[in-house]
């Protein structure tokens, strides 16, 4: 799959505005109760042709969600967790702005998998892992922004938050 730098921009702004980039813990009980790390990479919108174009070119799914409010539209979600979703992070990686530490640990998690991908992972990278998820997990809190405040109010560059 091959993205042109305008297409990879374009989906990169809308990760940016209407996106969620994530992994989420899981136990798979049939194998050994053990907690396992799945990657999200979800786009959110209420036109149904950008989200059933995503899907057209990338794979993956779409979700509808009903409002209960008569005055809102049908939100419509494209969800990407197949080997897709490496090529599409790392296409639209160069372009993201808000997202773009979420779209690199998701990367990070995701390389992580490849090479233990079939095997037992070991105590190391079960702990990396799960030191991505919570890293992921304080980047998406919801709620005030960490970096609201202007670079002007800032007045030392100890105070800088990276």
């Amino acid at each position: 799959m091959k993205m042109s730098k305008l297409t990879a921009a374009y989906i990169a702004g809308f990760v940016d505005g209407e996106g969620h980039i994530s992994i989420y813990p899981f136990v798979r009980k049939d194998r050994d109760n053990q907690v396992y790390y799945k990657a999200q990479f979800k786009v959110t919108n209420t036109n149904k042709e950008i989200i059933e174009w995503l899907k057209a070119s990338f794979g993956g799914w779409i979700y509808t969600q009903n409002m209960s409010n008569p005055l809102h539209k049908i939100a419509y979600t494209w969800s990407l967790d197949s080997k897709n979703l490496k090529l599409v992070l790392q296409s639209i990686y160069p372009y993201l702005k808000i997202k773009k530490k979420q779209a690199e640990l998701v990367l990070e998690k995701l390389k992580l998998a490849e090479k233990f991908s079939g095997m037992v992972y070991e105590k190391e990278q079960v702990e990396q892992i799960r030191n991505i998820y919570l890293k992921l997990r304080i980047l998406n809190k919801r709620g005030t922004s960490l970096h609201a405040e202007r670079l002007t109010e800032i007045t030392s560059k100890e105070e800088v938050i990276v």
